[in-house]
């Protein structure tokens, strides 16, 4: 029996351009996979279709786009006011989609927020056939485990958290990028547990290569610390990394940072880095050139990581890049299944000490490299392929 047509239409709310555009890129292959003979409507601005780039091609290209130039989240609890914004915006949207005589069979908004899901809901009985799945994707919960609940009901119907245990009554399923954040949530919102689904984050197969094994950096070990330079990222503790290194002697390390920094870390010193964050983030492709090139990744996640899903990890996996620092419950997960993906202690000074067995590049190569096969055996279960047959079974279920 022939299936039925699918139109699935996608929705960046957040970004007018640059945020998310690796996760989006995986997320669409991934939909591509689970439906390969949907018809998809992608709804973003201009710059941001600019951005995707790539996906414009392939077996399945975006069969419409649809204008929409999103607004930056202020906050997952924004109030009635956000609500409002965010309701005529994603109305206007899918009204959009349907003069284009499109009727979606799946709706998946981008991002998720107590008023962005609400807004979900809004548009769904105003612009959406009844058949119609409506999903929402989950980039962050520590605000919903852990965040603040106004004591005045009509606030607290605009919450995070409240929006989540209306979800069935919404007819609304959100999308968790980790399966260890899905089974948190659901631990935490037990009676909405079905509707809590879980595709994990895949990688962008356009940009991600295995990283050289032999990129020795004529000798010197290069660490890299990834992204923005925040505290929650442990931006301190790497710069400590590089003092102590600086302070012993050792001049076979190297410390680069790969990003811009934020305001509560710029009057870090960073003189004993090789590479200082900057002002401004890095264009993606010198970003990727410096990850290639590197033989460790330094990852110092706080706790707000435990609940919201890592794009540096994922950086990692795609290019086959070893991480050392502390290991969060996100990498003690990808370890349970596919074995040591690094070098892991709980304090800074052990982490040194751990390290400098690694000056000798064949006692590297030799150490590193059954970490680099574990992070192949993840890139395969996180590839496009693989994730097609879990997104589909999710969003079908």
């Amino acid at each position: 029996m022939r299936e039925a047509a699918q139109d699935i239409v996608l929705v960046e709310p957040w970004y007018a351009k640059t945020g998310h555009v690796p996760f989006n890129r995986a997320f669409l292959a991934v939909i591509r996979e689970a439906y390969p003979s949907a018809r998809i409507t992608f709804a973003c601005s201009p710059e941001y279709r600019s951005e995707l780039g790539e996906t414009q091609g392939g077996p399945n290209p975006i069969a419409h786009w649809i204008d929409a130039a999103a607004w930056t989240q202020s906050t997952t609890d924004g109030g009635i006011g956000e609500f409002w914004k965010r309701a005529q915006w994603l109305v206007g949207v899918l009204g959009r989609v349907r003069d284009k005589g499109i009727a979606p069979t799946h709706l998946v908004v981008l991002g998720s927020s107590g008023p962005l899901l609400l807004a979900a809901f809004a548009a769904k009985v105003v612009r959406l056939p009844r058949s119609c799945k409506t999903f929402a994707v989950v980039h962050g919960a520590d605000g919903l485990v852990h965040g603040w609940q106004p004591r005045n009901p009509l606030l607290r119907l605009f919450t995070f958290r409240t929006t989540i245990r209306l979800l069935p009554a919404m007819g609304i399923k959100v999308i968790v990028l980790e399966m260890s954040i899905a089974q948190k949530i659901r631990d935490c919102f037990p009676r909405q547990a079905k509707a809590i689904l879980c595709i994990p984050h895949g990688y962008d197969e356009t940009e991600s290569v295995a990283a050289s094994p032999t990129s020795a950096n004529t000798g010197h070990l290069r660490i890299l610390f990834l992204g923005q330079a925040t505290p929650h990222k442990g931006f301190a503790e790497f710069v400590r990394l590089a003092e102590l290194a600086r302070a012993s002697g050792d001049a076979e390390m190297e410390f680069r940072a790969v990003g811009p920094a934020r305001r509560d870390v710029r009057d870090i010193d960073q003189s004993a880095l090789s590479r200082r964050a900057g002002d401004r983030p890095l264009e993606r492709r010198e970003f990727l050139a410096e990850l290639s090139a590197a033989d460790l990744v330094f990852i110092w996640h706080s706790e707000y990581y435990e609940l919201t899903p890592s794009g540096i990890l994922l950086d990692c996996i795609g290019m086959g890049v070893p991480m050392v620092g502390r290991r969060s419950q996100p990498i003690a997960a990808l370890e349970a299944e596919y074995g040591a993906c690094g070098l892991f202690v709980k304090d800074i000074e052990s982490l040194f000490s751990a390290l400098t067995q690694l000056n000798d590049l064949a006692n590297r190569r030799r150490q590193t490299s059954p970490w680099r096969d574990n992070l192949r055996k993840a890139r395969i279960d996180r590839s496009a392929q693989a994730l097609g047959v879990v997104a589909r079974r999710e969003l079908e279920s």
